[in-house]
């Protein structure tokens, strides 16, 4: 894949990629750096952003670019007056932020010798350590970086409104997800899609090479298929409810059905257990929903999709010839057989020694940073013990609640589908997430939810001059949405 030579010329065009998107995150109107910070995100763990160092590149400049011109904003004395009163709604999130840093920095030592800890001994960009012993000032400073974004993205969509947040989800959905769906119908007839050409080191090109029962594994532009997955599980959500909300609807509809279908030949366990997760999410989400006409929407296309998917796996599962007996043969491997894999040994393993971990330091927890589990329900009850689970979930709480409020105009809906996506994009997390750092798609969900939320409650407060000048408000700049 080439030596020294090409792996710097990546590092450099992509540092120039991400100067350029920094630029317009830091000085276009607000909606565009909005739609433009949002589309980049996942680009941290596709196989395009692998430059044989670190693959967080572009999204890091964008987080950090955010935070530096949220943060310059607030020399205006009403804006700095309106978030004071926005962040000190978000207790939970600061009091968890907070024991996540002490506990990072001060636990490892503390308990050295009580616990078994991670060791940090990779570098990021070459010449950074993750820090010394067992303690990750970069894990900590990631986490960090994802709830200042929270708070720097939900007054944002407070003051300009959600509509290019959507827009640039539903665009994420189509160009990533529209690649997967290619290597899901190709991997039907057993012909595998090229996608060497965006990767930059030879360990992503085996993860994105494989195969499974015959089946080309879908991978969509990340370097393998649980990746693909982790991304995917929480769009589908997202276009699902937007949809059910009437949000793009036609755009939104066949988005769904396109992720559906990818997402059940993508050849992963994380797949199918997010799937899981968001069709009981969505069960919920429907038998509670106070809104007669979404529920009565919901509730058909439960339906509808509950006799399409038993008779799929009807079909599939007494198939003995042809690409149908090749889909029988990885579902059973990746449902039933997964449990017997290395991989799920590993993890197995991983998941084993974080509550050890738990249990080691009084359920304090070891350290945000200082231990590993492929699953973040483990790595928060080693790292970070009850107190930080039980304050990151007061933190979520009332974020995922406002799914089920009554739709009263395109904020409140759109904060509502943002709101359940979180719920199936966390839960893929904890099947094979290994921290909350500022790639988690849940902080920008979060974030879009409560500021649309907050927008609604408060009438639709006047968004900055600039943004007023070119209609960037929902009702007014882009009618017709809804």
């Amino acid at each position: 894949m080439g030596g020294p030579g090409r792996k710097w010329r990546a590092v450099l065009i992509w540092m120039a990629i991400s100067v350029v998107l920094a630029c317009v995150v830091l000085f276009a109107p607000w909606r565009w750096a909005i739609g433009v910070f949002l589309f980049f995100i996942p680009f941290n763990a596709t196989a395009v952003a692998m430059i044989g160092i670190d693959p967080i590149l572009v999204p890091l400049v964008l987080c950090l670019a955010l935070v530096l011109r949220y943060g310059l904003s607030l020399t205006d004395r009403e804006l700095r007056e309106e978030a004071l009163e926005l962040i000190g709604k978000e207790g939970w999130l600061l009091a968890f932020l907070g024991y996540c840093i002490v506990s990072g920095l001060l636990f490892p030592r503390l308990f050295e010798g009580e616990a078994q800890v991670y060791r940090n001994e990779s570098n990021v960009f070459v010449l950074m350590p993750l820090g010394p012993q067992n303690i990750s000032v970069a894990q900590i400073a990631y986490l960090a970086l994802g709830g200042l974004c929270f708070l720097a993205l939900r007054h944002a969509v407070y003051r300009v409104g959600p509509a290019s947040a959507i827009f640039a989800f539903v665009l994420q959905a189509a160009l990533i997800g529209g690649l997967g769906l290619l290597q899901a119908l190709f991997g039907l007839v057993g012909v595998k899609i090229p996608v060497d050409w965006v990767v930059n080191n030879e360990g992503a090109t085996l993860m994105i090479g494989q195969a499974d029962a015959g089946f080309a594994r879908v991978t969509g532009v990340f370097t393998e298929a649980s990746s693909f997955a982790g991304w995917a599980i929480g769009a589908l959500a997202l276009m699902l409810f937007l949809f059910l909300n009437r949000i793009l609807l036609v755009t939104t509809g066949v988005l769904t059905a396109m992720l559906v279908f990818t997402l059940l030949l993508s050849t992963s366990s994380t797949a199918y257990g997010g799937l899981g997760i968001l069709a009981l999410v969505t069960a919920i989400a429907v038998g509670m929903d106070a809104d007669p006409r979404r529920k009565d929407r919901g509730l058909v296309l439960l339906a509808l999709g509950g006799v399409i998917g038993a008779s799929l796996l009807l079909l599939i599962f007494t198939a003995d010839y042809g690409p149908m007996y090749s889909l029988r043969l990885l579902l059973e491997g990746a449902i039933f057989g997964k449990q017997y894999s290395m991989s799920a040994l590993e993890r197995g393993q991983w998941a084993s020694s974080a509550f050890q971990a738990g249990f080691d330091t009084y359920l304090l927890g070891a350290g945000y940073g200082a231990v590993r589990s492929s699953g973040v329900g483990a790595l928060l009850f080693g790292a970070v013990g009850i107190p930080g689970v039980i304050m990151f979930a007061l933190f979520l709480a009332p974020k995922f609640a406002l799914g089920f409020q009554r739709v009263r105009g395109p904020d409140t809906a759109a904060a509502a589908a943002c709101a359940v996506a979180i719920a199936p994009s966390l839960g893929v997390l904890m099947i094979s997430g290994s921290d909350l750092g500022l790639w988690s798609l849940f902080w920008y969900y979060a974030a879009v939810a409560v500021g649309a939320a907050n927008r609604a409650r408060a009438g639709a407060p006047a968004p900055d001059s600039a943004a007023a000048e070119r209609g960037a408000t929902w009702q007014d700049g882009r009618r017709g949405l809804v």
